[in-house]
């Protein structure tokens, strides 16, 4: 999605870097790797891949995503995914999936089986999922 100029509005990167978060390890991404991997999937060209203060404007539309996670638009202040600081180093931290986030996937028609979206729920409360439950053996019929 690009505007008449070739530019990707910041809004329009929001969705698919929850999809990204969804299938992501733990469900959770450094904010680094979702820009790689937005940058391919938008194939980033015209006014987007200009270079400003040694970082294109797109890549500056995916740090917003989580900059200034107290005010604005970014995906962390309205609560679509959840911000994991780096132990060590400032502003390398992750981006991480929450229930929010997946309820605006699953609204728009992104499907999720019950098992992702449980493990999402454990993930985002910081405890293990259960494991899924045994099938009990069938009586044979008499």
């Amino acid at each position: 999605m690009s505007n008449e100029e070739g530019r990707v509005p910041e809004q329009a990167l929001i969705v698919p870097a929850l999809m990204l978060l969804v299938a992501a390890p733990n469900f959770q991404m450094r904010t680094a790797e979702i820009r790689e991997r937005l940058e391919r999937m938008f194939n980033v060209t015209g006014k987007d891949a200009e270079v400003v203060d040694g970082q294109t404007r797109f890549s500056q539309k995916v740090r917003n995503l989580v900059s200034n996670r107290t005010k604005g638009n970014n995906i962390v202040h309205l609560g679509l995914a959840d911000y994991i600081p780096h132990p060590e180093k400032q502003n390398q931290g992750s981006l991480a999936m929450n229930v929010a986030g997946l309820s605006l996937l699953e609204n728009i028609g992104f499907k999720v089986t019950d098992r992702k979206r449980d493990e999402i729920r454990a993930a985002e409360a910081g405890r293990e999922p259960a494991p899924p439950p045994q099938k009990r053996p069938r009586k044979p019929k008499a």
